[in-house]
Parts: structure tokens; sequence; C-alpha cells
């Protein structure tokens, strides 16, 4: 591990790191960012090279372990939650190396709803929100109409407005809707420019965790998009902050400078009167923006399909989610995505047909495949912590086996189906 560290000159050397084709060195830095809520990593630190190696070694030892527990047990399938970090996702590289098909579940967008995937080598970097190609080929030959377009963005509306929009991080809690106009005041936006958003990731939060980036991280991302939009005053640009950060603050216990503002005031200082900040705690919901912003910037966030279903243009910079079905602008690199930027007041809206298509694809995500759990109610509390709250249904007169979610879910994995679908 000391060689392999020696060796690395780059962020993208230590992410190379393999043993025995497990991806080491991506799941050990994405645990350190983690551990250390940070995402910078200054090589020239001995602590941070002493840290990374703890986690090298760590995630070393998993790899060891995963494969004496494919030895000893041989899973036909296994089955977990986060695949982001150590030991995780070291289990899941064995098993998807192995053949063996992996199965995630995630909460999805609103309460008592679950997202499940199948993976396998061929989709092993696809976002747990993303449709298979089979799915995705299926919605475009779907007959669409008016009404679906609206239920979509009826959806979208009701879930922001309720706060149940993924309310397990707490992100549209005591929100509040704000009039175009009025919010093109509070920001001092120019009526007479477009206005652009930057939707920066949580830096630390499963980095390298899906597809594949323009930048070597989300931070850098971030960093190279704001000096840009700090030298281009031909638009209006606006940083939103993830709202999610104030969740996961209350829940790790601290109460950091967010990693965004910190990277704004380490490389760049005052912002320009043209950059506004929005930050993580601000009172705005984020569907106020989508009626005032538009073009959206996303690495791949889910706010990526929201822009594009209100028909704002959508520039993104990796893969694995919702890229390259011609609903999104998706430079293949960082050169391309640079030059778009420079020239970003010539983006131009979506057409009608592209709109559509989000509006399939949203359609997938967020009423095709959510399975709407009977055998229990999953709710987040309204708190700082986002708790957890399951109330079960169950009868002392039926066997947990004849509730109907069950039996889909076993009939979903004993087939070879990539996704779970509950409403095609």
């Amino acid at each position: 591990i000391n060689k392999l560290l020696n060796d690395c000159n780059s962020l993208e050397d230590l992410l190379n790191i393999k043993l025995n084709n497990i991806r080491c060195g991506k799941y050990a830095v994405s645990t350190f960012m983690r551990k250390n809520r940070t995402g910078f990593i200054d090589f020239t630190e001995d602590s941070v090279r002493e840290q990374l190696y703890v986690f090298l070694k760590e995630s070393f030892m998993a790899t060891k372990i995963a494969e004496l527990i494919l030895e000893k047990c041989k899973p036909d399938v296994l089955v977990l939650a986060d695949r982001s970090y150590t030991p995780a996702g070291e289990l899941y590289d064995t098993c998807i190396s192995s053949g063996i098909p992996v199965i995630t579940w995630n909460a999805a967008h609103r309460n008592s709803a679950l997202m499940l995937k199948r993976y396998s080598f061929s989709n092993k970097n696809d976002h747990p929100s993303s449709l298979s190609k089979k799915t995705w080929n299926s919605l475009k030959q779907m007959k669409w109409s008016q009404i679906q377009s609206k239920k979509v963005l009826e959806e979208l509306k009701n879930c922001y407005s309720s706060g149940e929009w993924y309310a397990e991080v707490g992100t549209q809690v005591k929100k509040k809707q704000i009039k175009k106009n009025s919010l093109e005041k509070i920001l001092c936006l120019d009526p007479k420019k477009k206005t652009v958003c930057i939707f920066p990731h949580i830096f630390w939060d499963a980095t390298f965790a899906w597809g594949t980036d323009l930048f070597e991280s989300y931070e850098s991302w971030f960093v190279e998009t704001l000096k840009i939009a700090c030298k281009n005053n031909s638009v209006n640009w606006i940083i939103k902050v993830h709202p999610a950060n104030v969740v996961k603050d209350h829940r790790d216990g601290v109460n950091n400078t967010h990693s965004e503002i910190s990277a704004i005031r380490r490389e760049i200082g005052m912002l320009p009167s043209h950059v506004k900040l929005m930050k993580a705690d601000t009172e705005i919901s984020t569907l106020s923006l989508l009626e005032v912003i538009d073009i959206c910037l996303t690495v791949r966030g889910t706010i990526g399909l929201e822009s594009a279903c209100f028909g704002k243009a959508v520039l993104t910079a990796g893969t694995g989610r919702y890229d390259g079905l011609g609903f999104t602008i998706d430079p293949k690199n960082r050169k391309d995505y640079l030059n778009y930027l420079s020239n970003i007041k010539d983006i131009k809206p979506p057409s009608i047909n592209h709109r559509e298509l989000a509006l399939k694809y949203a359609w997938g995500v967020l009423i095709g495949r959510p399975l709407t759990t009977k055998i229990y109610n999953m709710s987040f509390n309204h708190n700082k912590t986002a708790d957890l709250k399951i109330d079960f249904q169950v009868k002392k007169n039926k066997k947990i086996s004849q509730y109907p979610d069950l039996k889909d879910i076993a009939k979903w994995i004993k087939s070879e189906e990539e996704d779970f679908l509950s409403n095609f």
C-alpha cells in the first residue's frame, strides 16, 4: 500500500488503484471524503496520506473478506442498500466480477416507496434511479398525452409542496414557493438576461459512485464552472447549495461551513454581483427556481431531470443516469463542457419533442418504478435529522408472505429484469 501511495501523483492515480480488479482506490477515497466531509484531497499533507493508507488497508481487507464470503456462502444474489463505501463497495464489485447479480434498494422520492434495481457487469456504474435500456425503449414507444405530462408535473409539485421530495434528507421541508417576479427581485436578477443555475452535488457524498465524470471530482467540476461564471456576466448566475447539507450536518453532529461555501472562499473569494448564492438553509423552495432559470448545470443530479421536464436546458458533466437520451446536453470532455459555459447565453431551450422525452423518462423514474409498500408505511419526520418512522401494517390473521408487495418483490428477484416496475 505504501508503494502504491508513493506512486500516486494525482487523485486519478489514487482512484485507479485496484486489487484483483476490485476498485479499492475509488472506495477508499470515497470513504475518506465521507468521513472527513471534504471534496478536496491535498497529497502534500502527511496526515492525509496517513489516513489514505488506513482507508486503503481497510479496502484491501474488505476485498479479501468478500472473496472468502463468496467462497464459503456461494450466494445466488446479493441484496444491499448502499454500495458507495467500504466494505459494501468491495463486496459489490466482487459479486459483479464473479457474475453474481446484485440488487439494491433505496428510498424513492416520496414516502412509503422503494426503488429496486438489479446490477450486473453491464450496468454496474448506473444510478439506482436510472432506467434500463429495455424500460426506456418501452417508454419511448408509449403513446403519450397531455394527461400523462400533467401527472408527472403534478407528482413533482405535490411532493415539493408537501415536503415529501426526498424527505429522507429533508430537501424541501418547510420551504416556501415564491412567485417568479418576486424571486427575480429577491435575487436581483437582470430580466433581460438568461439565468443559469449551478446545482452542486454534496462534494463528499457518494462522490465516485455512479458513471464517469468529466472532472476528477464534484468539487473540481464546481470550481472550474464557477471560475467561468465569475468572468461571464452575459447571463445571471445562481449557485444553489444542496439542501441535504442541513440534515446531514445534524446527523453527523457538526456545524462546519459547507464545503461548497469553503470552495468559493478558497478559490474565488468575493463573488461578483452577477453571481448569486442561495445557501443550503434557504427557505425558498427549489421548485421556485425552476420558474426562474433557463439553464441547469449538474453532473448527474435529479434536478437535471426535473429541469428538463419544465422545459429548461440541462448541461451535464457526467454519465450514469439520464445522459445521452436526447433531452440533455452532454459534452464528451472537459474542453467541450467549458466551451459550452463560455458561450452559455447561446444555449437554446429544448424543443417540444425533447421535453416530451424528459417527461417520459420522469414518468418511468417517478411513477413507473417506485414500489409503494403495503406491509408498512415509511415516512421521515420533519425534524432536524429527518428521522425515519415505520408503521407496520401486518395483521395477526394474515401471513407476511401473502402481502402483495412482498410477492411482487420475490417474483422480481427471481426474474432477470434490471428494473423493478410497478406501474407500467
